[in-house]
């Protein structure tokens, strides 16, 4: 409802309007209050006046504002506003003069230079209010502009990740149950339950800007089984994901980056004390999820974030729920750590 006003209303510049109303009929009572006669006339004189305002004001913000201010060619801008304002308050003297001339007492008023002076004087103050008012809209429309891309951005990210299917994780995972089926039925079973769990999650259910919650996290829990199955005994995983309450909602995806990389990147040396811990746990409408995993230290060999990536992960964040995150992330003696407190209210 709001909206729909909001655009009909710039779209047609009704402030605009009833601002320029409200100046001419308060000069036209300011000419009244002081020469007196017909109100009639008055009101025909600031109706002259505020014209030659009007356009002086808008070549400024609709001509000079794009080509120079916009450009941050401000002293072009200055150099050329201040000569508009001089140019169209001469001008306007003399269209003044006429008017006194034909339509009053048939005589020009003294002061011609001195009614320039106050004519710029005016006119400047009304070309620094407007020009004051268009930058602040023009910067609040290129923000909002500007976050409906990155929103857009972000959305066709996250369509990619529900889209695409790690071809090493699917192969891996089908190859598996593959085994398992020969070996333990019940288990082949099982595991390929959660399989299709996590698929049916992430190519089907994740088409709403948030999810429950409990459900980011048993796709995380059906993520960790698998991870464990292709990973073997060599390397200690511990996840310890709380049941969470029905009506706390998340983005999708936010967390399982940060999961997904713990993995990616554990060290698959197997004389190393390979270990892997995942938990979460709800305080209030705070959600904490901490990851930590070891890592191969080679110096000089930069490894390429998982997933999505934690920088898109951070933007995300920043984006989705500013100042209600907290995200830290350590690496040391072989050890990388991730904390995430986020409060999903």
């Amino acid at each position: 409802m709001l909206r729909p006003a909001y655009n009909f209303i710039t779209r047609y510049k009704i402030l605009h309007i009833i601002f320029w109303v409200w100046v001419t009929i308060s000069f036209a009572h300011e000419l009244q209050a002081s020469r007196q006669g017909d109100f009639s006339i008055n009101l025909e004189l600031a109706i002259l006046t505020q014209s030659f305002n009007i356009v002086s004001v808008y070549f400024t913000i609709y001509f000079l504002v794009p080509r120079y201010f916009n450009r941050q060619k401000y002293f072009q801008f200055i150099g050329l506003s201040l000569l508009n304002i001089f140019f169209i308050s001469t001008i306007l003297a003399f269209a003044e003069n006429a008017f006194m001339i034909f339509f009053v007492n048939g005589k020009a008023p003294g002061f011609f230079y001195v009614r320039i002076i106050s004519n710029s004087f005016d006119t400047v103050v009304k070309t620094i209010v407007f020009v004051a008012i268009f930058a602040v809209q023009n910067k609040i429309e290129t923000d909002a502009r500007n976050k409906k891309l990155e929103r857009e951005q972000l959305e066709a990210e996250l369509n990619f990740l529900k889209a695409q299917i790690n071809p090493h994780f699917l192969f891996n995972s089908i190859n598996n149950i593959y085994v398992l089926i020969e070996e333990d039925k019940k288990i082949a079973s099982e595991t390929l339950l959660r399989f299709s769990e996590l698929l049916r999650y992430q190519l089907y259910e994740c088409s709403v800007a948030k999810m429950p919650l409990q459900k980011e996290t048993d796709f995380i829990k059906n993520f960790i089984q698998l991870e464990k199955l292709r990973l073997g005994n060599h390397i200690s995983v511990t996840d310890n994901l709380e049941d969470v309450a029905g009506y706390f909602q998340i983005a999708p995806f936010i967390l399982l980056p940060f999961v997904e990389n713990a993995f990616k990147h554990v060290s698959q040396n197997e004389t190393d004390a390979n270990a892997i811990n995942i938990t979460s746990h709800m305080n209030g409408s705070n959600f904490r999820l901490e990851v930590t995993n070891t890592f191969e230290d080679h110096p000089g060999i930069i490894r390429p974030n998982g997933g999505i990536g934690l920088q898109n992960v951070k933007r995300r964040l920043d984006l989705l729920y500013p100042g209600k995150y907290r995200l830290d992330i350590k690496k040391e003696n072989k050890i990388h750590s991730v904390n995430l407190s986020l409060n999903v209210t």
